[in-house]
């Protein structure tokens, strides 16, 4: 069930068709939870949040970001490569909502939490990266605009670069292109 969805899932979001994401999601979270296997659930909820993020619902990305991280064991390193997605996308949402907070001048407060959640999520696609390389430009992306968020503008550059390059070396275009991209808005 989960893995045949996330085709669609993943069309929906690079179409920039958020809801349709959302509603994909929702419609087979009885399934996907009744399913055993983890690494799927990850993926769900790591899109779903991805997917609110994006269609504005920040307190329910951060419901699902929260579902996400209490699948991802902390003590085990991954050890398969479909996590990859997932956290990628709760990395992403936990960012987009950072972003957000900082723009409106939300509450020190909230921009601390988000803050932290971006950090563990990006922590997380670290520990992917060191097994699977296929990890790297996320990563080092998402890394570097967490320092970006966080005024670092020389780290965030410098990880940023590591994105690029990381993924020139494994071949990945789109993820080179995002790279690039955030590498000249920060």
């Amino acid at each position: 069930v989960g893995w045949s969805l996330r085709p669609r899932v993943l069309e929906a979001l690079r179409s920039g068709d958020a809801q349709r994401a959302i509603d994909i999601l929702t419609h087979a979270m009885p399934a996907l939870h009744a399913a055993p296997d983890a690494l799927i659930k990850i993926d769900a909820h790591g899109l779903l949040a991805l997917a609110q993020a994006r269609a504005g619902y920040p307190a329910a990305a951060r419901a699902s970001i929260e579902r996400t991280n209490m699948l991802v064991e902390p003590r085990n390193p991954p050890v398969t490569y479909p996590r990859h997605l997932g956290l990628g996308a709760v990395a992403e949402a936990a960012l987009l909502l950072l972003e957000r907070a900082s723009d409106s001048g939300a509450p020190r407060e909230e921009r601390r939490e988000l803050s932290r959640i971006a950090a563990l999520a990006c922590h997380n696609l670290h520990r992917y990266r060191r097994v699977f390389r296929v990890g790297a430009p996320a990563a080092w992306r998402y890394q570097g605009w967490l320092y970006a968020l966080s005024n670092r503008p020389r780290r965030a550059s410098a990880a940023l670069e590591k994105s690029v390059s990381a993924a020139a070396l494994l071949k990945m275009p789109e993820a080179e292109a995002l790279a690039r991209s955030l590498l000249a808005r920060y």
